[in-house]
């Protein structure tokens, strides 16, 4: 009798531990996908906040991007360059709150996109370019279009 009540405590213990493991297991995955969420949401904005910008820091934005262009630096680099300057931006008016360390985390979004998902981002941008769209129309281009396809990614 001692042996079967000392075995249903032992099981009774392990199934503690297993309930235990299993909430701690989905708290994460809570945490997890809030984290998510609030970054996309967050990704959701950048467009209306790079269009809300004043005039100066429009133009510096768009001269930053345009400069990369016409010196022909990669597509990569050119979209790196560009996301982290528009979150240096955005964050140095005051409309995003964060660090010189956080100026890159959209950068690092956009470039675990696909390959192709990022030509077609650049490919928009390119396009709008020669196209002699307005500064604004290719800054919500760039912005739209990153926030498509990171959307439609999960990412």
């Amino acid at each position: 009798m001692e042996k079967t009540d000392a075995r249903i405590e032992l099981e009774k213990e392990e199934l503690e531990k297993i309930s235990n493991e299993f909430l701690d297991e989905e708290r994460f995955l809570k945490q997890e996908k809030e984290i998510q969420d609030h970054q996309k949401l967050e990704t959701l904005e950048i467009t209306k906040e790079v269009l809300a910008l004043d005039e100066k820091a429009k133009q510096t934005l768009f001269d930053s991007l345009i400069s990369a262009i016409s010196n022909s630096q990669n597509r990569d680099t050119i979209l790196y360059l560009t996301f982290a300057k528009a979150y240096k931006i955005l964050r140095e008016t005051g409309i995003r709150f964060g660090t010189i360390e956080t100026d890159t985390e959209l950068s690092n979004r956009v470039q675990s996109l696909s390959a192709q998902d990022r030509q077609v981002l650049f490919d928009s941008v390119i396009s709008a370019t020669f196209n002699q769209n307005s500064r604004d129309t290719i800054l919500h281009i760039l912005f739209w279009k990153a926030e498509k396809l990171l959307t439609m990614s999960g990412r």
